[in-house]
């Protein structure tokens, strides 16, 4: 019962020679010589064997089951069972002797609206002991193995120690596997029936949405307002190159040919050429020159912090009650202060759903009318409908953190991130189209404030 599979151990009480090993009979799975526990530096009586009983683990799980599947929202195949079982018996496991009574079992996966990464997440319910406790509110975040090991390591370096408690979820343990990684994240706000930021924008819900915002921003405003003079980057497309392509301009080039492959067949208003770019009869300045160049000014004083790295909706999980709090570091790092806020605007955008999409050159016109009516702030004169709402909510709270008046760095950085979400091959056109007139947008007022 408690060990349906038994795995046999052989230790020697001394220095084994080889011949005494083979002497033995097979009666064991595997054999360990004394020294290779203890280390042959120990000549005295080592309690040798209880050393070797720390290292096995004890887990109740034995199985687990997931409403409604799995689905695939990325390009990335998601773990079989028996990866997924693995990585769950290492996250719940337990030191020998253990407490039947604190012995999780009876795992509950429902998967939770991801982002675009190749990562899978789910909100996790078990009970503990034999009268089945529940345990609180979990997220499980299934990762591939280098992934999950950056994870880990970001937030011990830069998300322990400066998020603040109250928006920073609790990593309960990690796992590995040939393939996959696992972090467990326990979510001690409210109780179980958790979502993503990005399920409650897809659902329209604005309200709410809204007021998940105001919470996000009042939280992590301390953890964005903790900048360094120490800049990594000379500058800000030294920083989005390095983020986004490695420092590869060839990367670059490749996603800036797709978007023109797609604009012949989807969007014909869409014209490039190495001197400007067109939308719908609108001169913009050349988009791809713009992002590998630049026209920033001098580095003021709050440039650089410590960011998420990666603050789009659905690494943003809330409760019932609405408490925030963040998920997913694996891009955690120095970055631009305004980077994350940069991320959870072109995200917002991508994700909204959008009434009647972009079918004609005349809505493509009015949202280029839209995006390009600023007032001195950087805030949108934009209908009070759907997402719009959102993003100008975006820009106020950060002025209020920042300053009053968005500078250009911050529409470079909204430029470059349209930019890079094109790339998705999960957007539809309507959503592709938006980033690119914000794109293009954002990079006239990034040279128009500079």
């Amino acid at each position: 019962e408690v060990c349906p599979s038994l795995f046999t151990v052989a230790i020697s009480s001394g220095d084994a020679d080889i011949k005494d090993i083979e002497a033995v009979p097979r009666r064991f799975d595997l054999f360990i010589p004394k020294g290779a526990v203890t280390g042959r530096a120990f000549d005295k009586k080592p309690n040798y064997l209880q050393r070797l009983k720390e290292r096995f683990r004890y887990s109740g799980v034995r199985s687990f089951s997931i409403r409604g599947g799995i689905r695939e929202i990325t390009s990335v195949t998601p773990p079989e069972r028996s990866e997924m079982l693995d990585l769950l018996r290492q996250l719940f496991s337990y030191r020998l002797p253990f407490d039947r009574s604190a012995v999780i079992s009876d795992i509950d996966l429902a998967q939770l609206g991801g982002g675009r990464s190749s990562s899978y997440v789910f909100e996790l319910r078990a009970t503990m002991g034999t009268d089945h406790r529940s345990i609180l509110p979990t997220v499980v975040k299934f990762s591939l193995y280098d992934d999950c090991v950056e994870e880990i390591k970001r937030y011990e370096t830069y998300i322990k120690w400066t998020l603040p408690h109250q928006m920073r979820v609790d990593v309960i343990g990690s796992a590995l596997c040939v393939k996959w990684g696992a972090v467990g994240y326990s979510f001690a706000h409210g109780e179980s029936g958790l979502q993503t930021f990005r399920e409650l924008i897809e659902s329209g819900n604005f309200g709410r949405a809204s007021l998940v915002l105001r919470k996000l921003f009042e939280g992590a405003k301390f953890f964005w307002k903790g900048t360094t003079r120490d800049a990594p980057y000379e500058n800000l497309p030294q920083r989005y190159l390095s983020r986004f392509y490695q420092q590869s301009p060839h990367w670059f080039n490749e996603d800036l040919g797709k978007i023109r492959v797609w604009a012949k067949t989807k969007c014909p208003s869409l014209q490039t050429d190495g001197r400007m770019w067109k939308l719908a009869g609108i001169e913009f300045p050349s988009w791809d020159r713009f992002l590998q160049i630049g026209t920033i000014g001098k580095a003021g004083d709050r440039v650089w912090s410590i960011v998420h790295g990666d603050l789009n909706p659905g690494n943003i999980i809330l409760s019932k009650q609405d408490d925030v709090a963040l998920i997913d570091f694996r891009d955690a790092g120095i970055g631009h202060c305004y980077e994350d806020a940069v991320t959870l605007e072109v995200a917002i955008r991508a994700g909204w759903p959008w009434k009647g999409g972009l079918a004609s050159e005349a809505d493509i016109l009015r949202t280029v009318e839209i995006e390009s009516q600023l007032d001195d702030s950087g805030a949108l004169n934009a209908p009070s409908e759907d997402g719009w709402r959102l993003v100008n909510l975006v820009r106020t709270k950060v002025g209020e953190i920042f300053g009053p008046k968005l500078g250009p760095d911050y529409f470079y950085g909204l430029s470059y991130y349209c930019f890079r979400l094109l790339r998705v091959s999960t957007l539809d056109d309507a959503a592709r189209i938006r980033l690119i007139v914000c794109g293009l947008c954002a990079a006239k007022q990034s040279i128009a404030r500079s």
